[in-house]
């Protein structure tokens, strides 16, 4: 027996990334196929979101959260800035003080006026990786 979608996804580490790459094939197949989204939808879940059920009630590909949410590019660099305040010797707290003051004079003061990539550039003077990201989801040790 399959197990229930809203019931069990909060105890897998994975499942925020398992469901946004499933989001990402549903669209793909969506822009790319003839067939309805209704028989899209179940093929794509059945194939990137097993062992949850489909549930039939629900309608997300009619959704207009993303338009609300951004587009993920967030969590990712979220998990890239905690990932380089994790790297700094936690217990030297002057080091942690003065990258958080820089965080707070780079980042924190420019955020809306400034490209959030290039704040992230100035901040840790390189581009953002999916690194942390994945370390925080567990696919890689930190």
């Amino acid at each position: 027996m399959a197990i229930k979608f809203l019931s069990a996804h909060y105890h897998f580490v994975s499942f925020p990334l398992k469901y946004e790459l499933y989001l990402m094939a549903l669209d793909l197949n969506l822009h790319t196929t003839q067939n309805h989204s209704t028989n899209v939808l179940r093929k794509i879940w059945s194939e990137w979101m097993a062992p949850f059920e489909v549930i039939e009630e629900n309608c997300h590909t009619c959704s207009w959260l993303d338009l609300f949410k951004g587009d993920g590019q967030e969590e990712v660099i979220a998990a890239d800035l905690f990932d380089a305040f994790r790297e700094r010797d936690l217990q030297n707290e002057p080091a942690i003080r003065q990258m958080g003051e820089r965080f707070k004079d780079t980042f924190m003061a420019q955020s809306g006026v400034i490209e959030t990539n290039e704040l992230f550039r100035r901040f840790l003077g390189r581009d953002p990786t999916l690194n942390g990201y994945l370390a925080i989801n567990g696919f890689v040790s930190p």
